[in-house]
């Protein structure tokens, strides 16, 4: 085992001398720069989501493998960054039907529903909390267990558009077919990597930007490049594919019974990553991050 983390870091030393990587960080091995592991499932692209407060993301959405009743019977990450279910799995079937849920309501502390937000319950708002004060019933970390956890608006939009760069670290693209929405971690240096990053002037921003298969998309996995596919929402029992990323944050809405999320639409001219405050009842998707 320490032979092989010794290749492993001599081929990694190697790389940054090439210009290969972007940068020589010891969490491209050991996890955080203070060199403590990350744990199981994370990416080690470090990012800023505050002034002084640094994260790491999940390898996929969440998931959660739910019983003919509605009910999580196990939690995990999806296999690649890219993947959601749609309307497949029980995403449309909550409660008649067993399978994979990764599109999830929002529930506060005031409500009344089971947490983590496995429902299709729509009509009865109230029921998901209505207090514009309102704390996630259950952090969806808490399902996974260890320091994972969801961040909050304020994290979201300084990770978007306040940290050092913030606009030259994102932009739409196609991952293996699928659009979304492309992270970099602070710092990140491409060298000779195709990259367009998101155009807050308006005056581009779209899927086709950035088109990636896999050799390609390994290599920006290898910067540590987060990808948040656009994997639509859910009203209910429908789904709407309208090819948009909406993923909630833990933080409350403006107003009664919404919650704050972050909305990218890739197909629409000009537009770019903000923050909304929607409905709790709809089905968003859930990143998570650990520090």
């Amino acid at each position: 085992m320490e032979m092989k983390f010794k290749i492993i870091c001599a081929i990694l030393s190697a790389a940054c001398m090439a210009g290969t990587l972007s940068s020589c960080q010891k969490n491209d091995v050991s996890g955080s720069l203070s060199g403590s592991k990350l744990p199981e499932g994370a990416l080690p692209g470090e990012f800023s989501v505050g002034p002084n407060k640094k994260i790491h993301f999940s390898k996929g959405n969440l998931q959660a493998t739910v019983d003919a009743e509605g009910k999580p019977t196990s939690w995990a990450f999806a296999g690649h960054q890219y993947d959601f279910s749609a309307d497949l799995g029980a995403n449309t079937k909550i409660g008649s039907s067993a399978g994979v849920v990764d599109l999830f309501s929002w529930i506060g502390e005031s409500g009344s529903l089971d947490a983590y937000g496995v429902t299709n319950e729509f009509y009865s708002e109230s029921l998901y909390g209505s207090s514009t004060a309102d704390k996630l019933k259950s952090d969806w970390g808490t399902a996974i267990g260890g320091s994972w956890r969801t961040l909050t608006r304020e994290e979201w939009d300084y990770l978007i558009n306040e940290r050092e760069n913030a606009s030259s670290l994102s932009g739409y693209a196609k991952v293996m077919g699928y659009s979304g929405f492309i992270l970099l971690p602070d710092g990140c240096k491409l060298g000779d990597m195709r990259f367009f990053s998101r155009d807050v002037s308006g005056n581009r921003s779209s899927y086709q930007d950035n088109t990636y298969f896999e050799e390609e998309w390994a290599k920006m996995e290898s910067l540590g490049a987060v990808f948040l596919p656009a994997s639509e929402y859910r009203v209910g029992d429908y789904y709407l594919p309208y090819d948009v990323g909406y993923y909630w944050s833990s933080t409350a809405g403006e107003y009664d019974n919404q919650a704050y999320n972050l909305v990218f639409n890739g197909s629409a001219q000009g537009s770019f990553a903000d923050l909304n405050s929607s409905e709790r009842s709809v089905g968003y998707a859930v990143r998570l991050v650990t520090e």
